[in-house]
């Protein structure tokens, strides 16, 4: 029998792009199972005494491993529990993994390629974690092919060992609207605000939302999303936002859909991405987007987007929402899980 391991450790995390792209691939990835009666046999494993959200599966096992704290999970605990059972380890997530054979996730080069956006830690386990996937992993898989050229250029690492899988949007389908959004913020009308998901982290490029909203003062900007004001970017407090942004904290996926589906348009200025799914979820609603050119926007979105430098904080997004996109239908098309799930199927079939 074949056997893969792969790690649900980030699904006992809080859902973030990572979580959504893990739960979404193995939810289509257990249905293909099924459906093509493959002889392979696909196993999720996260430490045992965590709660990982995982999707109802029909093939796909569950294995809850023993894992004492002060054992590091990618490090001792998974490896050990995979060599044990002479399986091949499948991280779909960015981190370090000490196990050969292997197949592992890169979804951005950033922490190597500028190193303003991080902090010291960070570059360092990224760098460190980046290294030993080169040298370990029978194959890497990314998310975008800008990201697949920056990890040649960086780690010298042939093509053939590098495979592109995009993301999905479908998970949209099944989330319900929830109107209740509008009598929290009454502030907030159909039609009349853009929507953007807020982030500390320095290459979202938050400081450009509150300099564009301050060139807007006639329109209202809702903010979604982590805002901590200990972690802003230095220069930038919380109380310094224009009184036309309205910080609508975490919402849930319901909300976050109504919002996004009524918005006068969503923004994604951010300097650097790997895929960027949050424009696609909008899209996939009917949301009109305006997206940086930076990284591999222009690559994902192509001519659906609105385009903006992420530099210029003197954007006038009333005029560059004038301009002409084209219709999203064939940009919809071409990203779907099932799509990713077949690709990963095939990938996995390929490596045991």
């Amino acid at each position: 029998m074949r056997t893969v391991f792969i790690d649900a450790n980030p699904l006992c995390q809080q859902t973030t792009g990572f979580q959504r792209m893990i739960f979404e691939t193995l939810r289509s990835l257990d249905a293909l199972l099924v459906e093509n009666e493959s002889d392979l046999e696909v196993h999720v494993c996260y430490p045992k005494g965590l709660h990982a959200t995982l999707p109802a599966f029909a093939k796909i096992k569950v294995d809850e491993v023993r894992s004492p704290r002060w054992l590091p999970w990618p490090l001792v605990s998974l490896p050990f529990f995979v060599w044990r059972h002479h399986g091949l380890l499948c991280r779909m997530a960015t981190g370090l993994c000490l196990y050969k054979p292997s197949i592992l996730a890169i979804h951005d080069m950033r922490p190597q390629k500028f190193k303003e956006y991080d902090v010291f830690r960070v570059r360092v386990n990224t760098i460190i974690s980046n290294y030993v996937a080169k040298i370990l992993s029978h194959q890497l898989v990314t998310v975008s092919y800008t990201i697949k050229k920056e990890i040649e250029d960086i780690l010298h690492i042939p093509p053939e060992r590098i495979q592109v899988i995009y993301n999905g949007w479908q998970h949209m389908q099944r989330i319900p609207e929830d109107e209740s959004v509008w009598e929290t913020y009454p502030q907030l009308k159909k039609g009349h605000y853009y929507f953007a998901l807020g982030s500390v982290a320095r290459h979202k490029n938050y400081e450009w939302l509150l300099a564009v909203a301050q060139k807007h003062p006639d329109d209202i900007f809702a903010v979604s999303g982590m805002l901590n004001a200990r972690k802003l970017p230095v220069g930038i407090q919380l109380q310094e936002a224009p009184s036309n942004v309205v910080y609508v904290g975490y919402v849930s996926d319901a909300q976050c859909k109504t919002l996004m589906k009524h918005c006068k348009a969503f923004l994604q200025p951010s300097k650097y991405e790997g895929f960027g799914i949050p424009p696609l979820e909008a899209l996939s609603v009917g949301a009109r987007i305006c997206v940086s050119n930076a990284s591999c926007l222009p690559e994902i979105y192509e001519d659906c987007a609105y385009y903006f430098d992420p530099d210029d904080y003197n954007v006038d997004l009333n005029v560059l929402l004038q301009g002409t996109v084209s219709p999203p239908d064939r940009l919809l098309a071409r990203y779907s899980w099932d799509t990713a799930a077949n690709q990963w199927l095939r990938l996995l079939e390929q490596r045991v």
